[in-house]
Order: C-alpha cells, then structure tokens, then sequence
C-alpha cells in the first residue's frame, strides 16, 4: 500500500476508466486533499469528524469500500469528514482512493441508509427482536460512558458490535423487553433488564413481572409506583424523555431492593441528582 507524500488528482477528462487504488493518507495529504476543488462540500458536522477521529486514535479504523473519490475533473466529491478526521487525530490511515467518476457522481453519494445498531445486530447473528436489542444497546453504550442523559458522543460501528459481542445475553432480555410493550418501550425494558439480570436475574425477572401484571403490590412499593407513573403517561400521552424513563425504572429498582417504601418518584436532575446506578 502506497504512502502518499504529496498529492495531484490522476483524474483526467474524456472517457477514462474508473479505478480505485488503496493509500496510506497522512494528515499533511488529507488537508492537501480537502483543499482541492472542494466547492461541493456538505456543511461539516463537527460531531462526525470527532467520532471519526476518535475511532482512528482508538485503533478501530480499518480500510472499507468507501472510498475518498474525485471525478473527471478532479473535483473531490467525497471524504470530507474522513479527511478532517485525519488531520485532527494526526495519525496516518489506510484508505481506497477512487478516480474518474462521472462528475454527477456526488449525487447519488451517501444516499443509502446509514446501519443501525438493529441492522448490525442481524449480521452478527441475532435472531430476534433486533430492533429491541439495537435500541437496549445503544442505551448500553450511553450508560456505560456515563452520557445516558446528556448530548454526547454516539457510539461507533466498532463499539456496536463489540458491545453485542461481549454482552450476547442482552438478546435473552429482549424477550422480557418485548413482553412490556403496553406500559414500556421494549428498548428501554431490554436494556433495564439486562444491566438488573447482571446484578440478580431472579430478582430481574420478579421485577419485571410485577411491573408488567401490578400483581402482588403493596401500596407503596416502588414497582407500583413506577408502574403508575408509567401509566399515567401512557393516558395522557405525556411525552417523558427517555433518560427521564431510564432513570426512574433504575431508580425504582435501587428502592426495590432495599425494601423502602416510597409516595412519589422522581429523578430531580435541575436540583443536581446523579444519573442513578443500577445496584
């Protein structure tokens, strides 16, 4: 694989061949490459080149079919954000450089759907419920880096699939998260029971049920409190957010287990209280 230590576009007009060739890019090259002809540029989104960049510091990128493209011309008509991202992680990266593509090339670029963290979780082998589970482990990803309620950085392809790899159990609690769908979002039930099943499955699973049915509480009891918030908000349809619905399922469950007794819940994080833990 050729190390670029200057560029020029090999592209030429007429009615050349179209062919890719893999190249080692530096952030030297990449800005060189971002400088040329870059009169097509979508508006750069500062959160993508972060993500981006981050995967190439962490190791993660690896050479894929989408390719850094110029046409006819020579205009660049792709790989903005991987070009910024190079120079911002100041690393070298293993890239496909494309050439000759017709000049209307760029507008069927990118047009595809992006793949979700359910469209992984098929390719990887899981057989059901995979938009409960793509939705349970993106709320993992959050809820691991600590950002479940904030506006932070989303997880990447990589993470994705390492998360599904290393937590193949998740797909089990789907089933209960699919079982909740008249008072809870399977998404959030999936991705509640599972970091709860880690801490006691048995308890987990009473938990849930009772949640589920309203069976056998107790007024007072944290499940049916919950269970009644939730309920309300389905009548109403009130729209809580859903850091706001995590928080109080985890919070619910934290009291459950030890046995307290409680007349309202809530997450009051205006007042400064934590995302809560499950424990």
């Amino acid at each position: 694989m050729a190390v670029v230590k200057e560029f020029k576009p090999k592209s030429k007009a007429g009615n050349p061949e179209i062919y890719v060739e893999p190249v080692i890019i530096t952030p030297l090259i990449a800005k060189a490459m971002l400088e040329i002809c870059n009169h097509r540029d979508r508006p750069l989104s500062p959160s993508r080149v972060k993500n981006i960049a981050a995967a190439i510091q962490r190791g993660e990128w690896c050479t894929n079919s989408d390719c850094i493209a110029f046409d006819v011309k020579g205009n660049r008509i792709n790989g903005q954000h991987r070009l910024t991202a190079i120079i911002e992680a100041n690393m070298p990266v293993p890239v496909l450089v494309g050439y000759n593509f017709p000049e209307r090339a760029f507008m069927t670029t990118d047009i595809g759907a992006k793949r979700t963290s359910a469209d992984l979780a098929v390719i990887i082998g899981m057989k059901k419920h995979y938009t409960s589970v793509g939705a349970a482990i993106n709320l993992l990803w959050r809820y691991e880096q600590g950002t479940v309620h904030t506006r932070g950085t989303s997880s990447t392809n990589t993470q994705v699939v390492d998360l599904l790899q290393n937590n193949p159990q998740i797909e089990a609690s789907a089933d209960v998260g699919i079982s909740m769908f008249r008072i809870l979002s399977p998404g959030i039930a999936t991705f509640c029971h599972y970091i709860f099943s880690k801490i006691d499955l048995i308890q987990a699973n009473s938990f849930f049920k009772r949640l589920r049915t309203g069976a056998n509480l107790a007024e007072g009891d944290p499940i049916l409190v919950l269970r009644n918030r939730l309920t309300a908000e389905k009548v109403q349809k009130a729209i809580l957010p859903q850091h706001e619905i995590v928080a109080l399922v985890i919070k619910a469950w934290n009291l459950h287990r030890r046995r307290r007794k409680i007349k309202a819940l809530a997450w009051h994080h205006r007042r400064g209280e934590r995302f809560p833990k499950a424990i």
